[in-house]
């Protein structure tokens, strides 16, 4: 999530460190890298770093950035993410609001209430333990159950979407935080109003079915078995590009990786940057890659596949930080 201003100004930064007070002030961090905050490990320096692990303070921060005038970006755990080499302008606010509470409702079922800066796989780990039916599909993806909901993350025909009774967030700049239903959420493949129009998630409920706790960790066990076979465990940012729709309504999304893999894109790379050789649709640092390798790969990657099969792929990984940030490896047919 990024609010759109201006670089950040002597003043603007003057103006932020008053907003912030006594109470931020001290604990901001300037010029940090954000590669070691990212899964990519890319990345320039932040301007100035705040981490905040209360939800109230998260807000207060985020609406202090925004009254100041400065860019703000939230970050979790840095997945699904690549920051441009000169870094970022403005704040970046490490999100650990990692709160959880859960409740019985009256028809049996479990209502959990999240930190959105929880990580995902603690609260996978959590919910299958105690025979939480919903979540096991979601077993080893990285980030943050903030970020899962922003984008509306999900594995093997299920998303945390369904889940989700609803989330608090403020959809802009000096309003209240809101609590916004499934259906104003708005989910739909790796989207959601959020992701589409801008906002802070702040905290989310979730709605999750009983079930046999030894059944469930067989099932998440199996999917994180999987996962680490045809995943790499470093330096990567996740799958690069989103499925395609389904050809029929009821079928499932087409796999861009296959599509990748079909066009020969294992083959490619740029720099340090290059198409992981067990999966298409990853791009892997193999140590040293630039945000520039990685746009170029991807570019090259939409390229293959455009040129093959006249598909345009379209990116799922967030490309922040640059002057082109919103335009990157755009290819029409």
């Amino acid at each position: 999530m990024a609010i759109d201003a201006p670089n950040m100004t002597e003043k603007k930064q003057n103006k932020l460190l008053i907003t912030l007070g006594a109470t931020f002030a001290h604990r901001l961090q300037n010029n940090v890298p954000l590669a070691s905050h990212t899964t990519f490990e890319i990345g320039g320096p932040a301007r100035w770093l705040l981490e905040v692990s209360n939800k109230d303070k998260l807000l207060q921060v985020w609406q202090a950035a925004a009254k100041s005038g400065v860019e703000a970006l939230v970050l979790g755990e840095g997945s699904n993410v690549l920051v441009d080499d000169t870094g970022f302008p403005g704040l970046v606010i490490l999100n650990r609001t990692a709160s959880l509470a859960v409740d019985r409702l009256s028809d049996g079922r479990y209502l959990l209430r999240c930190g959105s800066g929880l990580l995902l796989r603690d609260l996978v780990k959590r919910t299958v333990t105690f025979g939480m039916a919903g979540l096991e599909s979601l077993s080893g993806i990285p980030g943050t159950v903030g970020g899962a909901v922003f984008g509306n993350a999900g594995a093997y025909g299920r998303d945390i979407g369904s889940t989700v009774r609803q989330a608090l967030v403020v959809t802009a700049p000096g309003k209240k935080p809101a609590w916004l239903s499934r259906a104003e959420l708005d989910f739909s493949y790796r989207n959601s109003r959020i992701k589409t129009q801008g906002g802070l998630i702040v905290a989310v409920e979730l709605v999750l079915n009983p079930g046999k706790a030894a059944r469930l960790a067989t099932r998440a066990q199996e999917i994180l078995e999987s996962r680490w076979k045809k995943l790499p465990h470093s330096l990567s940012a996740g799958s690069y590009f989103k499925n395609l729709p389904p050809l029929q309504p009821g079928e499932r999304h087409r796999s861009a990786g296959l599509l990748l893999e079909q066009a020969g894109a294992k083959d490619l790379s740029v720099g340090d940057a290059a198409v992981f050789e067990k999966h298409a649709n990853i791009i892997i640092n193999r140590g040293r890659a630039s945000s520039r390798d990685v746009l170029s790969l991807a570019v090259e990657m939409k390229k293959t596949v455009l040129d093959q099969f006249g598909i345009s792929l379209e990116e799922e990984v967030r490309y922040v930080g640059g002057p082109d940030s919103r335009r990157a490896c755009r290819i029409s047919p």
